[in-house]
Order: structure tokens, then C-alpha cells, then sequence
């Protein structure tokens, strides 16, 4: 392959994955910052990469570096994935308060390392050491904190689990403190922070001495499985016991995730947890399934008739369903992995091979049985997404339909030759249902982009004949119908909505009415219902922003800021703006000014001052408020956040809130020291800020001395603020006696001559001082000045 071939192949891995790292962050309820801040890195790196130029092929170590940062990204979507709204509230409780920190800034320490060996530029966007680093984790501290505190507020919160939140919230306390005030200050103020949706807290941690084994009833090549009961209720459970006695490593890792898939996966057709061990033996407990395995159903006990095997396979479609839709892969799906309850109702099972994917993300490694598994796997590539799920799907399908053995009698190694070169399937009967014909061929067609999704696959069951010969009909559709999950009607009936607003059948109000009256927009959905065509010729009324408004707390909150910055001035609703602007800070500095510039354009600059950080944006911010006024409600808190700013000292934003709080006619608030101070300031837009202010000031007779020390240094020629107000400090007899004593040196001295019009105004301005009116008047004759200037200078000395 040339490099050309190969750099298109990685990068369009590289978005595949960042796609899917943004679909995964949008079900997250914690660390939402620090995440929107790694991605924001990642979107950067993978545009550039795209425009790399090389002549060469990829060396060697370029090679591994390309595998290496590939890595980084599953490890990045490992943390994304503890972090998720069902089961958040264990890794936050157990893992120190900076855990989440301290491993991003280790993964893009060495994905920095690694994109420095493909070209220095690609490693640019990537900086392992900001500080924003810090900031974005204050915020997330303040948000877990939050959560927890409300949790800590219900009356019925698990005694248990109230100690282990105190405990962390102590932690948190504690890291909040460490924080220096420049990172403090650089937090937005009074910002609200991100409350996750309330605990709902699984405490999987049990003790194996609260479990009653019975007898064995399966052995594999780690665990063996026990029929037992749970002594505090009762309960028929299954225990799982693992044979080592130490775990690291693979073992560790593959305990780990069996155990996080099953406390996140909730659903009638996933099999149930019941708790898990942290000391040996290592054992998990399950819900019992007294029936076993679909294979051994299928092959030997024939409890499943055609109507009970169509509904297995509508179930499996609805598990996997669910499962990709939280970005879990089983990657062993078969139907020894699926069991069977007292009422003959299946559950997927046995997540030791299962890892956190979406469909588009890419996995490596061979795993699996030989029979269920995709060609991909079986290439010595081992590159492959969760499309893997859905050709094993294909497989048990074709079992559930036949009832028999795939590739009986053929040995494992000629299974893997024949699938791998030869591109054989299972042998499908002559007088098989053809729409059921035509799903088994697709879902182990050899292109993966070919497989239907499992979205598509309970779709095409619900509403196509998709059917095993002798199914009862309407026995199969009342299961279908009352069957579905409180979530699976929400999603079917949003579908349905946005269905009727494509067509033109319901307003584009009415449907976001009517899906918020749903509970909002599913998770699962954004890609799907995010339409930018929806609105594009729509007129921009609050229609329009309510929908934009759907995608304020996911991944594309990006594209949304992008299309609310090019919408004409006063198109959105000020409210609407403003629920966009407490989003801010993102994480991505690129969305952040998108959103405040919306504001600006939409009267809310004065709500986007309170939320931006960045200097740019603040500048912007203020300013805007400089001419066009702040809404009086948020009148206080702009002027703190001016004074605040005045005391970062970035030059720029200091600017910006000088000449806010001269807009609002509030300079009282102002430090005259620091005044003073950015008087001398380089930076000639903070001094001119600083000139301004003075000015005002100086009309209002407030000026001290230090002001006015600085003012007479000044070049008023190269400062015309300066003069004037020097001219109006004139009120004050001193000033205009140092006034005209500053003059009188520069005659004595010679270093100055010649009088520009400025000088002749403060001159005429301190000749209100009779006691002065004879020494300006001698200044006045000693002096030269422009021709233009010549009436002037005779009708100050008339009045003289």
C-alpha cells in the first residue's frame, strides 16, 4: 500500500474514532470539560493530518507511531467510557479526585510524542501542560460536588453510600483549596455548574460469604459456574468464580470489563448483575437462567417453537441494539452466550470479550469462536468494528431458522480457511422466508458497510416479514408491542416524530414541542434528528432556537455554534442564546467564541461576559457592551466581572472592561493606582482605555495627583486623549498652575518651542486662573507655532 493509500486509510480511522469518542462523550456525566478540551486537541490533529505532505512512505517508526496513537484512542475512550450517565458514581466515589486528570495529561504527553515522529506540526494542537488543563478540572470538581450534594440531600440516599460521598467530597474540597487564585480567577464567575442527571447508584460490590454455592453447572478455561442462592433474599443466582487467585494484567482487564458492561447494560434482554467480588475468590453473580444456552435449547431441549425462536431473535436484534447504543461491542456473540429464563425469554450473556465501541470505531485483536466470527477478525490485519456483532448475529439468526450446527463436522482450522479465503456460509434451505433469507446474507455479507445496523435490524422485524416459517403472527407482534422498554417507545415514537417534520407533516415548533414533551431528545438519536436543512430556509423564530436548544449538552454543539454565528443580528431570542452561553467554557476554545460572537449578535453580550475565559472572547464581550449597554438585571455582575478582570492584568481584556465600565458611566469602581498603571502600559490599546477613563474621570473633577503626574509626561501630540484631559483637569487650580509651570520649564530648558493646537487648548483652558493669565502670556510670546494656529494664539492673548 503507498503511503498516500495509507495515510487516507489512518485518517479516516482517526475521524471514525474521534466520531465516535464525541457520540460516546455525549452520554457522559462527569469530566465533561476536561473530555470537550481532549476532543477539541483531536479534532485539530486530525485535520491536520490530513494535510501532510510527504514524498516518502511511512518508516518504520512512523508506522508504530500511527499504532501507538490508535491505541491512545481506545485508551481515551476506556476513560470516556467509566465516566457515563449509568455508571459514573462508582469510579468517581472509589478513584482519587484527580484520577481522570492525571491520565489525560499522561495520554497526550505520549500522544504528543508520537505525533512529533509522524511531523512536529501535527503534534502542535496537542499540549499535554496547558493550564486550561487545570481550569477545565476545577469546573468538573465543582460539577461531581454539585451532584453530590444534591444526592446527599434526599432523604432516602443509601447510609452506605452517603459515607463514600462525604468521604469523596471531602477530597474534592480539599483539591478545590489547592488551586491557586489564577486559576481560580481565570473560572468563570458565577458560572453554573453542569448537574448531571440524579445518582442512580448500583452497588455491585458484594461478599462472596452472602452467597450459598449449590453445584456446578459449567466450566471454561478461566471460571467455572455454579448454580447458588443469595442468602439475604432468596434469589436464584449464577455464579461466575474465576481460578486465579491474583489478577493483573489481561485477567485484570478482562474481570474489569465484564463487570463494568453487565452494571451498565440494563435492559430485558441483557442478563441481569447482581454483584461482583474485589478480593479472592473473584466471582460474579448474575441472575440465574434456569433453561441454559439457546445453542443447547436449539439442538437438544426444544423448548423454543417457530414463534418463541422468532422472538429470540427479535430480542438478541433488541439487546445488541441497546448495546451498540451504549457503545458496548460483545464481540463474542453466539448462541452459547445466550441464555434462557423460566420463560423461555433470552438474554445475552458472558461479556468477557466485550469492549466499548461504537460502529464506527475500529478494535483490535482475534477473539471469539470461529463459527460466529467475521472475516475481518479472522485477517491478520485485526482491524474491525462492531459491525463483528452483527455478522455473528447472521450466524445465530441462520441457527434459529435451521436448528442447526454451523459448519458441522469441519475442524476449527478449516472453518478459519474457508470463511477467511474462501468466503463460505452456512448452507441456507432452498424453502427459507426470503425476507429472512435476504437478512441473514446481509448481516454476514463480507463488507462490513454492507451489515444493516441492529437499529435497522429491529426495524426491519417490527415492520417487514421478517419471520421463522411457522410463527404466529399476531402472537409475535402483541410480544413486540408490549414488550418494548419505556426508552425503546420514546425512541420508536421520537423517529416517528421527526419522520412527520421531515415530510413537511407537523411544524418544525410542534415537533420540538412535542419530543420535549417526550423527555427531550434520546442520546442514541442526535446523529439522526441533527439536520441543519431543517432550518436553513426556515424564518428564524423561536422554532429555530428551541431546536437548536436540543443539542446544547452533546457533540454537536460545535456545528450548532458555528451556524448560530453566521445567522443575521437579532435572529435568535435572547433567552435562547443565553442557555447556549452557560455552556461556556466548552472545552474547545473554537466553539466558545463561535457562542459569544452569537451573543453579540443577539443582545446577550453582557450574559457571554460573565462565561468566557478567553481573552478575545471577553474583549469582544465587553465591548460590545460598551456601546450597546447591559441588560440592568446583570448590571452588578458585569461591573465585578470588569473589576476582576482589571486585576488578571491580560492587556487586551483589561482594556475591553476599562472601556466597558466608561460606557457605564461606573469608574468610581476603578483603582486610580491601577489606573496609573496602565497609563505606562506598552500596549497601546490598554493605555488608550486608560486615557479614556481618565477623561471621564477628569469631568467629573477625580483625578489625583498621580494621574496627572502621568498625564503632563505624556506626548499629547501622539496621545490626543491625553490633552484633553489635561485641558479639563484644568478645573483644578493646581493642575493648571503645574501646568503652566511645565511649560515655563520647557522654555527655560529649550526643549520645546513650538506649540501645537493641543498645547494651546490646555494653555487657554488654565488661563481661567487669572493669577496664571501673565505667565501664559509671556509663554505665549516666547513661543512659535503653526501658521493655521496664528488667529487662535492673538485671541488668547486679547483675552489675556
Amino acid at each position: 500500500m503507498s503511503k498516500e493509500e495509507t495515510k487516507a486509510n489512518e485518517t479516516n480511522i482517526f475521524m471514525r474514532k474521534l466520531k465516535n469518542l464525541e457520540s460516546l462523550t455525549d452520554q457522559t456525566a462527569v469530566h465533561r470539560k476536561k473530555f470537550e478540551f481532549a476532543l477539541a486537541q483531536l479534532r485539530k490533529f486530525a485535520k491536520n493530518y490530513n494535510k501532510i505532505q510527504e514524498d516518502s512512505d511511512f518508516s518504520p517508526e512512523q508506522k508504530v507511531a500511527i499504532n501507538s496513537i490508535l491505541q491512545i484512542f481506545q485508551e481515551l475512550k476506556d476513560i470516556i467510557a467509566q465516566n457515563l450517565l449509568q455508571n459514573w458514581t462508582s469510579p468517581t466515589i472509589d478513584n482519587s479526585s484527580d484520577t481522570v486528570l492525571v491520565l489525560l495529561k499522561n495520554i497526550f504527553s505520549r500522544f504528543k510524542e508520537n505525533a512529533i515522529i509522524l511531523s512536529p506540526s501535527l503534534a502542535d494542537p496537542i499540549d499535554p501542560d496547558s493550564n486550561q488543563w487545570d481550569q477545565y478540572h476545577l469546573l468538573d470538581l465543582r460539577a461531581i460536588r454539585a451532584s453530590f450534594t444534591q444526592y446527599l440531600k434526599s432523604d432516602n440516599s443509601d447510609p452506605h453510600l452517603r459515607r463514600s460521598i462525604q468521604a469523596r467530597l471531602q477530597s474534592i474540597d480539599n483539591q478545590i483549596e489547592t488551586k491557586s487564585e489564577a486559576d481560580k480567577q481565570d473560572v468563570v464567575v458565577g458560572m453554573r455548574t453542569f448537574s448531571p442527571i440524579p445518582i442512580n447508584y448500583r452497588n455491585w460490590k458484594v461478599s462472596i460469604t452472602d452467597f450459598e454455592k449449590k453445584n456446578p453447572v459449567g466450566t471454561g478455561v478461566s471460571a467455572t459456574v455454579y448454580y447458588s442462592l443469595d442468602k439475604r433474599t432468596g434469589q436464584e443466582v449464577a455464579i461466575k468464580e474465576f481460578r486465579f487467585l491474583k489478577m493483573n494484567g489481561n485477567k485484570l482487564q478482562s474481570f474489569q470489563r465484564e463487570v463494568a458492561a453487565l452494571a451498565t447494560a440494563i435492559h430485558p434482554s441483557v442478563l441481569g448483575l447482581i454483584g461482583a467480588t474485589e478480593t479472592p475468590p473473584f466471582c460474579i453473580i448474575t441472575e440465574w437462567m434456569p433453561n441454559g444456552s439457546l445453542y443447547h435449547d436449539l439442538h437438544d431441549n426444544n423448548r423454543l417453537d417457530a414463534t418463541g425462536r422468532t422472538i429470540a431473535a427479535f430480542d438478541i436484534a433488541r439487546g445488541m441494539q441497546y448495546l451498540h447504543s451504549i457503545h458496548i461491542a460483545h464481540r463474542d456473540l453466539k448462541s452459547l452466550n445466550i441464555l434462557l429464563d423460566s420463560n423461555n425469554r433470552i438474554r445475552i450473556c458472558d461479556f468477557g470479550f466485550s469492549r466499548h465501541a461504537a460502529s464506527d470505531s475500529r478494535m483490535t485483536s482475534g477473539i471469539g469462536t470461529p463459527h460466529w466470527m467475521a472475516p475481518e477478525i479472522l485477517t491478520t490485519e485485526h482491524n474491525y468494528t462492531s459491525k463483528v456483532d452483527v455478522y455473528a448475529y447472521g450466524v445465530v439468526l441462520w441457527e434459529l431458522a435451521t436448528k442447526l450446527t454451523p459448519y458441522h463436522g469441519m475442524y476449527t482450522r478449516l472453518i478459519i480457511s474457508e470463511v477467511k479465503n474462501k468466503d463460505i456460509r452456512p448452507q441456507l434451505p432452498n424453502d427459507i422466508n426470503p425476507a429472512l433469507k435476504d437478512l441473514i446474507t446481509q448481516c454476514w455479507d463480507r463488507d462490513p458497510d454492507v451489515r444493516p445496523s441492529f437499529d435497522e435490524i429491529v426495524r426491519r422485524f417490527e415492520e417487514e416479514n421478517i419471520r421463522i416459517d411457522g410463527t404466529d403472527e399476531e402472537k409475535f407482534l402483541e410480544y413486540v408491542k408490549i414488550s418494548a422498554t419505556n426508552q425503546e417507545t420514546l425512541t420508536k415514537r421520537s423517529l416517528d416524530l421527526f419522520s412527520q417534520v421531515s415530510k413537511g407533516e407537523i411544524t418544525l415548533g410542534s415537533f420540538v414541542k412535542k419530543l420535549n414533551k417526550l423527555g427531550g431528545l434520546p442520546l442514541e438519536l442526535v446523529d439522526q434528528i441533527w439536520k441543519p436543512d431543517l432550518i436553513t430556509n426556515q424564518k428564524f423564530d423561536e422554532s429555530v432556537s428551541q431546536y437548536l436548544l436540543l443539542f446544547l449538552k452533546t457533540s454537536k454543539l460545535g456545528e450548532v455554534a458555528n451556524f448560530l454565528k453566521h445567522l443575521p443580528n437579532n435572529s435568535i431570542p435572547r433567552d435562547a442564546i443565553c442557555e447556549f452561553i452557560t455552556e461556556v467554557p466548552t472545552g474547545s476554545e473554537e466553539i466558545d467564541s463561535d457562542l459569544v460572537l452569537a451573543a453579540c449578535k443577539n443582545d446577550a453580550a453582557d450574559f457571554a461576559s460573565l462565561y468566557a475565559t478567553k481573552s478575545s472572547d471577553i474583549k469582544l464581550a465587553l465591548f460590545t457592551c460598551s456601546y450597546k449597554g447591559v441588560n440592568l438585571k446583570l448590571r452588578a455582575a458585569v461591573i465585578d466581572r470588569c473589576i476582576q478582570i482589571l486585576n488578571i492584568q491580560n492587556h487586551e481584556s483589561s482594556a475591553a472592561a476599562l472601556q466597558c465600565l466608561v460606557g457605564m458611566c461606573e469608574l468610581k469602581r476603578i483603582s486610580l493606582k491601577s489606573l496609573s498603571v496602565f497609563m505606562k502600559s506598552e500596549n497601546k490599546s490598554l493605555k488608550n482605555a486608560a486615557l479614556l477613563a481618565v477623561v471621564e474621570l477628569a469631568k467629573e473633577n477625580l483625578i489625583d495627583k498621580n494621574i496627572f503626574d502621568c498625564l503632563i509626561e505624556e506626548n499629547i501630540e501622539d496621545w490626543p486623549l491625553a490633552a484633553s484631559a489635561l485641558i479639563l483637569s484644568c478645573q483644578e487650580r493646581m493642575f493648571s498652575e503645574r501646568i503652566v509651570e511645565k511649560f515655563q520649564e520647557y522654555l527655560k530648558n529649550q526643549l520645546e518651542t513650538k506649540i501645537n493646537e493641543n498645547s494651546l487648548k490646555i494653555l487657554m483652558a488654565a488661563a481661567q486662573i487669572d493669577e496664571l493669565k501673565p505667565k501664559i502670556k509671556e509663554i505665549l510670546e516666547k513661543c512659535t507655532m503653526e501658521s493655521n494656529l496664528v488667529d487662535m494664539k492673538q485671541k488668547l492673548l486679547n483675552i489675556l
